[in-house]
């Protein structure tokens, strides 16, 4: 945490050198145990991995943002678990600054490894990344830092998966209308991070396992059945809060909605506990 505040510039590279010095131990270790049996172990590791960030999406989403930050960097950790993990199966020695440079790109905070392996060494050296020099200087690295972070923690595309700028527009006036509902419901914010993260951890298992593993079976992609069954979920959890709204407005009965909000609010910190006793 000193190390964050002192350089928040390199926040990404910090977090990823501070996984490794906890977990690249622990996966050269489970990669020794999953010799001829690399195809399940992997698969049995995405899965744990996926259900873990899940339910620290679930914390994360609690009302009132008190376990936001806690319950999404518990998600990323899960995230470095799995990839540091794969990587060591791989063959590659987990605790290598070439690792980090490696996972660094996996979550396109970083275009190539040579960049990332730059930024790293300089975070391990304690250099602070400069802010700039005057206000539009300063505006600048800000915005590419807050940038570079949203990438890490899966909150933006890849620079080549951006889509066109008006359909950037509407996506960020829907999060707004969401944003709004998630302050009313709080259960609704609670699905949404679960989605989050439980999608980001995916889609960093397949990537891993593209760069590193591309021997072992393909596991198989999440079928239209599987997504459509989460759609329906998150639709529910979503759609629901908005019909009580909408009938506690056109019937002047608000202590429908009082109720509903409440409701949410226990189930929240019911989710919570459960989550804090299986971590």
């Amino acid at each position: 945490m000193r190390s964050l505040r002192r350089d928040p510039g390199h926040l990404p590279e910090l977090i990823v050198l501070h996984a490794q010095r906890s977990l690249a131990r622990g996966a050269k270790e489970w990669a020794e145990r999953a010799v001829g049996d690399e195809s399940r172990s992997a698969l049995r590791a995405g899965r744990a991995a996926r259900a873990a960030a899940r339910m620290d999406g679930l914390a994360s989403g609690t009302p009132f943002l008190i376990a936001l930050v806690p319950g999404y960097v518990a998600a990323l950790w899960e995230q470095a678990r799995l990839a540091l993990r794969l990587a060591a199966m791989s063959g590659r020695d987990p605790a290598s600054m070439e690792t980090a440079a490696e996972l660094l790109v996996l979550r396109n905070v970083h275009p190539d490894a040579t960049t990332a392996l730059s930024a790293l060494r300089e975070a391990a050296a304690g250099e602070r990344e400069s802010l700039g020099k005057g206000v539009r200087g300063r505006a600048s690295v800000l915005w590419e830092l807050g940038r570079r972070i949203l990438l890490f923690a899966a909150f933006l595309d890849a620079p080549e998966h951006e889509r066109s700028v008006f359909f950037q527009v509407l996506s960020f006036i829907a999060a707004g209308l969401v944003w709004i509902l998630t302050c009313i419901f709080p259960l609704t914010f609670m699905a949404l991070m679960a989605w989050s993260c439980e999608t980001a951890t995916r889609r960093l298992d397949a990537a891993a396992r593209d760069a590193w593993l591309p021997e072992l079976p393909d596991p198989g992609r999440e079928s239209p059945a599987q997504f459509g069954r989460r759609v329906a979920a998150l639709a529910l959890v979503t759609g629901l809060p908005v019909l009580i709204l909408v009938h506690g407005v056109t019937t002047g009965n608000m202590l429908v909605t009082g109720v509903a909000g409440v409701s949410g609010l226990a189930m929240a910190l019911m989710l919570s506990i459960l989550v804090s006793r299986q971590t």
